[in-house]
């Protein structure tokens, strides 16, 4: 089954595409994810808000019809701060960018479709990722 270590870590899934929504979900539980699902941006932002313990990545479709992946982020992260983001796309980042939807350089992103292994690996490197500006962790 798994070939790297099981996540321990929570994720929010924000797509509206039912079927990827359930994909995306049983793979990330299958490797020891806890998942948070919804198809509507503003739930997301409801659990933000009120979950009780830490929310680590958002995974995000870009093109939403209710709200862009790019600016539920940016609300996340304003109640999140720490937050780290993942996009995916049935786009590539050039055909999002012809939507209006600028993306960071850099950013983790997934074009659909993709393999549990490209989603799982994407996750774990999104999750141990450290900018070069963010604190060095306390020695032990």
């Amino acid at each position: 089954m798994a070939t790297q270590p099981p996540g321990t870590e929570t994720i929010l899934d924000v797509d509206d595409d039912a079927e990827m929504l359930s994909f995306v979900g049983d793979a990330l539980r299958m490797y020891g994810y806890t998942v948070l699902q919804t198809t509507d941006p503003r739930e997301a932002l409801r659990w933000a808000r009120e979950h009780s313990g830490p929310i680590h990545l958002l995974v995000s479709d870009v093109v939403m019809p209710l709200m862009h992946g790019r600016d539920l982020a940016a609300e996340l992260r304003a109640i999140l701060p720490g937050l780290k983001v993942m996009f995916m796309s049935g786009a590539s980042p050039s055909e999002v960018a012809d939507h209006g939807i600028g993306l960071t350089f850099g950013q983790p992103y997934l074009v659909k479709p993709f393999s549990i292994a490209a989603l799982t690996n994407k996750v774990r490197a999104a999750l141990d990722y450290r900018s070069s500006f963010s604190k060095p962790p306390p020695h032990s």
